[in-house]
């Protein structure tokens, strides 16, 4: 038994389920004098719930499922045709036990009982501890019951009023000849009849499918079966001896039935406590006490919900019931999170981030509600913009204000840091964030005047207003030819621009943004010594406009070149070399540029040095070795030019080229390599050509890395067109 159990709460309760009150229901529905409506019914939802394989199909009566009726012939329903009409089964387990099987004439078979002689009368009530088989010419005039299958065969010759009932199986009537009167019932499993002649005089099917064929087939409803069957379903009372009977699709021998809990409602539960009086007697659980071990704790709670024993006081050994017990350390017993209805498996039930025990005793919130008052402003989001959780505001439009400091967003404090003043709806409030712009071609160290990493802003929507103050370290106010201002880059541009209406006071600069970009803070006077205001602090690989700006940071740039067989064809005229040439032209000689090929290995055909006349030569004289021949492992030429790119002090690309996808003995991890290239500040530009490259991978490395992708058809378009050394986007390393 002890591994049933165990099987029963890992299995069946899969999942923590939260039951804030025990309803009290009667065990047993009064009895009702009205029919069963149906003269067929099929529980299933599934399409062909009924399904009837026969020219003509006419039903005197009406005819209903949960699912949908198929017929692949005429179809006449002189009554009620229902479907996805969710109705529930009907259970008359016991009704027909008293009416049938407690009488002194029943013929029982504790096993398996198979009959196979020319003539079979069933005129007692014959009870079946197993499958039922009978084969030759059948006259049923009483009730046959099974636990599992019903099986005819042969001629059904005649079912005088009778019961064929399949308790957990299914019935199957295969026979030349079938005369049917009285009830066929199998609530667990399906009906299918196989005829030559099918005759349904007044009978009344109820299974979960029904599966009907034969030439034609006519039914009338019983009237005599449907008064018998009439309208109030029973609780069920399975036997835990019977489970075996019942369908197990998993072997976890636990019946499909107890594992959907919903189906718990339909079991006998004489303590009203939600753990069914079969499940109670295997648990060793009182079913007339609905807390066996008196710890506060309903059976049916503790096994649905706090998944404690609930035939022991305390099942944690913690020496305090397991009411008292307070599982997620939210500040409430699991005793009060029954009471509340909370979950004492989360300490915010409501996902509203706070704990369900500080709502109660702090906020005085609801912490089943996210939003207590109902606003549209979730409890922690009023709390964190400064409203009252408990009053509603106007509406969600309402504009609140908050002080941001890094020290919210986990960044370190030092001299030089930023503050903002934030006014919005709370949206934009909770939804604010401060980083750290990582250095790359755009914003590094080696711009004239800076002082300090830029910091990225953003938000969901818009702000009402925001005011941006930066704190300058004491020490830099000393020195006379210092002069601060706020720059943020222009995106349009390409450009760091200085922030118009500055104020500056003492040691800090402040000013109020019209919208959210990256900003930081550079020495005026040695920013405007270098550049004038239309200065470009990016490098920008043309060549599509041929224009390049002298006034850039210098830059180390690796050409890395697909040479694998396939660019044979791609690639023909060798449109990758004559590109090349091209850019390496206009590029400065204090720029390094190195070159990369690969194929089925890496080789550095030119390595990282600057760009000289002399230099530019031998760079070009290197790219006739370029040859087009083997596979393609793209993630070891990156890894290989990641690793040839470690000078801090200048700006870092990748330039690649592929045509395809890597060969299969890439070993080299994606993540990684992008990790690498954002740790070191190198920017990667994709170029996909032709249709077999992986668009989506090409498309990650370049936007994690602040480069770009761009895919081209042919090399008569590769010019390295409308490349930027650029941020693309608030990321951090």
């Amino acid at each position: 038994m002890k591994p049933i159990i165990k099987r029963l709460l890992s299995g069946v309760l899969s999942t923590t389920m939260t039951v804030s009150a025990i309803p009290i229901v009667s065990a047993h529905a009064e009895e009702s004098a009205e029919p069963y409506p149906y003269t067929m019914f099929a529980a299933s939802n599934d399409d062909g719930a009924i399904t009837v394989n026969a020219e003509n199909f006419c039903v005197n009566g009406n005819v209903a499922t949960n699912g949908t009726i198929v017929s692949n012939g005429n179809m006449n329903i002189n009554g009620i045709k229902n479907e996805n009409v969710d109705e529930p089964m009907m259970f008359i387990f016991d009704k027909i036990n008293n009416q049938y099987f407690s009488a002194s004439n029943v013929e029982e078979h504790n096993e398996d009982f198979t009959l196979d002689e020319l003539n079979i009368s069933i005129n007692v009530p014959t009870n079946v501890q197993g499958e039922a088989t009978l084969t030759g010419n059948i006259n049923i005039n009483n009730a046959l019951k099974a636990l599992e299958n019903v099986n005819l065969y042969g001629e059904v010759k005649n079912t005088n009023e009778s019961v064929i009932f399949s308790k957990y199986g299914d019935i199957v009537i295969d026979s030349q000849n079938v005369n049917l009167n009285g009830l066929v019932y199998a609530p667990f499993g399906s009906v299918t009849i196989n005829a030559q002649n099918l005759n349904l005089n007044n009978v009344v099917i109820i299974a979960e499918s029904i599966v009907l064929t034969c030439p034609n087939v006519n039914a009338n409803n019983s009237n005599n079966a449907s008064a018998f069957v009439g309208r109030t379903s029973e609780q069920l009372d399975i036997p835990y001896d019977e489970w075996q009977y019942m369908k197990d699709e998993n072997n976890n021998e636990i019946p499909d039935f107890f594992e959907e809990y919903n189906n718990w409602s339909l079991l006998v539960d004489t303590d009203y406590d939600q753990l069914p009086d079969c499940i109670e007697r295997i648990l060793y659980t009182d079913i007339l006490n609905p807390d066996t071990d008196g710890d506060m704790l309903p059976d049916g709670y503790e096994i649905l919900t706090t998944l404690t024993n609930p035939a022991g006081y305390d099942s944690y050994y913690s020496g305090i019931s397991d009411g008292e017990y307070d599982i997620d350390k939210d500040g409430l017993s699991n005793y009060q999170e029954y009471q509340i209805g909370t979950n004492p498996y989360n300490n915010d039930s409501d996902s509203d981030r706070l704990i369900d025990g500080d709502e109660i005793s702090e906020y005085y919130t609801d912490p089943l509600l996210f939003d207590t008052d109902n606003d549209g402003i979730g409890d922690a989001d009023e709390l964190y913009v400064g409203s009252d959780p408990l009053t509603a505001n106007e509406n969600e439009s309402t504009l609140f204000t908050k002080h941001f400091t890094p020290d919210i967003f986990g960044i370190e404090y030092n001299e030089y840091y930023p503050e903002i003043s934030l006014t919005a709806n709370a949206d934009g409030i909770t939804s604010f964030g401060m980083e750290v712009r990582p250095m790359d071609m755009s914003i590094n160290p080696n711009i004239p005047g800076y002082i300090g990493c830029a910091f990225d802003f953003s938000m969901e929507g818009e702000f009402h207003s925001a005011n941006l103050q930066f704190h300058i370290p004491a020490y830099l106010l000393e020195d006379e030819s210092f002069e601060p201002a706020i720059y943020y880059y222009n995106t349009d541009e390409k450009r760091l621009e200085e922030v118009p209406n500055q104020i500056c006071n003492g040691n800090t600069v402040s000013v109020s943004l019209d919208h959210f970009s990256s900003y930081l803070v550079i020495n005026k006077r040695a920013f405007n010594a270098k550049y004038n205001d239309t200065a470009q602090l990016f490098k920008e690989l043309p060549i599509e406009d041929d224009l390049y700006y002298e006034n850039t940071a210098d830059a180390d740039i690796l050409i890395t070149l697909d040479d694998s067989g396939s660019m044979d064809w791609n690639d023909p005229n060798f449109g990758r070399i004559s590109a090349t040439e091209k850019f390496i032209e206009q590029l400065p000689e204090t720029d390094r540029v190195g070159v990369t090929k690969f194929t089925t290995s890496v080789s550095q055909i030119f390595k990282l040095d600057y760009m000289t006349d002399q230099n530019r030569e031998k760079l070009e004289k290197s790219l006739s070795g370029l040859k087009s021949d083997g596979g393609t492992d793209c993630s070891a030429a990156l890894h290989n030019a990641i690793n040839n790119l470690n000078d801090d002090t200048r700006a870092k690309c990748i330039i690649l080229l592929t045509d395809g996808v890597d060969s299969p003995y890439n070993y080299y991890d994606y993540d990684k390599i992008i990790e690498s290239a954002i740790n070191k500040g190198i920017n990667i530009f994709t170029i996909g050509l032709g249709n077999d490259v992986n668009e989506e991978l090409l498309n990650k490395i370049a936007d994690d890395t602040y480069g770009k992708y761009f895919s081209i058809d042919d090399t008569s378009e590769l010019v390295y067109g409308k490349i930027e050394m650029q941020k693309k986007g608030s990321k951090s390393a």
